[in-house]
């Protein structure tokens, strides 16, 4: 008899201390050929047909077994439907209890970069920095800094009256952007000084070297800026920014106050740092992570970065107007196991996600009831985002690969 095609889903419930293990056979079950077993390990989950084994994987907790092998029960509905769960409960609580330490939540913050450090383009390891050239990291502060501010603050600084006696408004305003107040203000990067956010190395473009620019990601790149930008359409804020070897996209360039270089974490390597390179995956699901926690909304827009996307409303390549990813974070710190696998198995975050109409996004933000939150990436990062979301959604058994009109996905978390 042929061998069943079996996919297997663990996931680890510190809550309730258990492991929940999911089974889909693909059709019918027969009890007397397919059999599961946890072996004496209390780690590996197996499952044997025809004596046989079908699919081995280990389980992202260990659990509770006897010193030998556990049976589990295959019986009832799941013989006809094909589709298995178990619930088993975890061998101590440490084995329960691991810890998502908030120091884990940044990859590459600025106390992980050395002073003095070589940056480079983590592909061809062409230098973009040179050492010696960054003598400080400081990390930025949360996204909605300047709101912050203004909400916080009863009294403002400098709201001077004149000789006439009114307030001066139009240079009151510009003394209090100087000083963070509203949103006009904003923070530029400043000589051998690195700022640091969840995403991005934020340097003064002088202190990179050979990046190439454009106006567009289709435009051919060239190095020298200023003539690009004299040529770019007047709505432009923002080149998109190149390794002059291997042309791989770094990160881009912003136009506001100084022109600063904002390089992707994922794209870069730094020398001597205390923890490994970060992946785009972690650092988007770290953008996710924070904005939960800063503004106590778990759903998101992912929209393009502004600078890089002056015209709303697009249309795809086939005509249609184009579609914006939603995210709904359901859980920031599980562990999970599946097989068969292509996406590495361990902490990750469980998220919901669909696509909308971007008119139907942009009026989301609009509203004053809103629950959604907007996050800015890269459009190369928004699909390469999407297409690992796809390859997570495979993971999973069929009978739970969708909720309503979202599909359920898994992007791994940053661990030190």
């Amino acid at each position: 008899m042929a061998m069943p095609s079996v996919q297997l889903y663990a996931e680890l419930l510190a809550n309730i201390r258990q492991v929940s293990v999911l089974a889909s056979f693909g059709g019918p079950v027969d009890a007397t050929r397919t059999t599961a077993v946890v072996l004496s390990d209390g780690q590996t989950l197996r499952i044997h047909h025809n004596g046989q084994t079908a699919a081995t994987m280990t389980l992202p907790g260990r659990v509770a077994v006897a010193g030998h092998d556990k049976s589990l029960p295959i019986a009832g509905a799941a013989l006809a439907s094909g589709d298995v769960t178990w619930r088993l409960p975890v061998a101590t609580i440490n084995d329960a209890g691991e810890k998502f330490a908030d120091d884990s939540l940044a990859p590459w913050s600025a106390p992980d970069l050395p002073a003095n450090a070589k940056i480079a383009c983590r592909a061809c390891d062409t230098e973009i920095v040179a050492a010696g050239k960054i003598h400080s990291w400081k990390d930025l502060p949360s996204d909605n800094w300047a709101e912050m501010m203004e909400f916080w603050h009863c009294h403002k600084p400098d709201t001077k009256k004149s000789d006439t006696g009114e307030v001066d408004k139009i240079n009151a305003q510009d003394r209090l952007a100087d000083r963070g107040y509203g949103a006009n203000s904003g923070f530029s990067a400043a000589e051998n000084v690195g700022l640091v956010d969840l995403t991005t190395l934020l340097l003064l473009a002088d202190d990179c070297q050979q990046l190439l620019f454009s106006s567009s990601s289709v435009d051919m790149a060239s190095s020298d800026r200023e003539t690009i930008l004299s040529s770019a359409p007047a709505n432009v804020r923002g080149l998109h920014a190149y390794c002059p070897s291997c042309r791989v996209q770094l990160g881009y360039l912003t136009l506001r106050r100084q022109q600063s270089v904002h390089l992707f974490k994922w794209q870069v390597s730094v020398t001597g740092t205390c923890s490994s390179p970060p992946s785009m995956a972690e650092c988007v699901g770290a953008t996710l992570i924070s904005t939960v926690q800063r503004t106590g909304s778990s759903k998101s827009l992912v929209l393009p970065i502004h600078e890089l996307d002056c015209v709303s409303g697009r249309v795809d390549a086939s005509g249609k107007e184009e579609k914006v990813l939603q995210v709904w974070v359901l859980n920031s710190t599980i562990k999970f196991a599946a097989w068969p696998t292509v996406m590495a198995a361990g902490a990750a975050i469980k998220l919901l996600y669909r696509f909308v109409p971007r008119k139907d996004a942009e009026k989301m933000l609009d509203s004053l009831n809103s629950d959604v939150q907007e996050i800015s990436l890269p459009r190369e990062t928004i699909v390469a985002m999407t297409d690992l979301l796809e390859i997570s959604n495979g993971l999973l058994p069929p009978s739970v690969r969708l909720f309503q009109e979202w599909k359920v996905g898994l992007l791994p978390r940053w661990k030190r």
